[in-house]
């Protein structure tokens, strides 16, 4: 199954029950990942509320689209990497459930 990224840009097409989320090793929580800020602008970012922080790429911090899931998850592996994480897995979580889209 294909997915395209532009479907996790259009907040609109987006159920609110599922969540982009990435798994980064020894946490047991699954991490936020958000491809549009509060302003409705691109900004792709990996985080936890309840950790109390958050990774941006560098897309991310020049507002910038990625064009692919690909060189996304690619972007996250490395700022995940370079503060000193280890992303282990990315995919979509509906409530316990949880569907691997991505592997390290």
């Amino acid at each position: 199954m294909k997915t395209d990224i532009n479907k996790f840009y259009n907040r609109a097409s987006w159920k609110q029950p599922h969540t982009l989320c990435g798994k980064i090793t020894g946490y047991y929580d699954h991490f936020d990942i958000d491809l549009v800020g509060h302003d409705q602008k691109p900004d792709c970012h990996i985080g936890h509320f309840g950790y109390n922080f958050y990774m941006r790429t560098p897309k991310g911090m020049n507002r910038l689209k990625y064009k692919s899931l690909q060189s996304m998850f690619r972007a996250l592996k490395t700022v995940t990497k370079n503060n000193g994480y280890n992303l282990e897995s990315i995919g979509i979580k509906h409530g316990y459930k949880y569907k691997t889209l991505w592997t390290a």
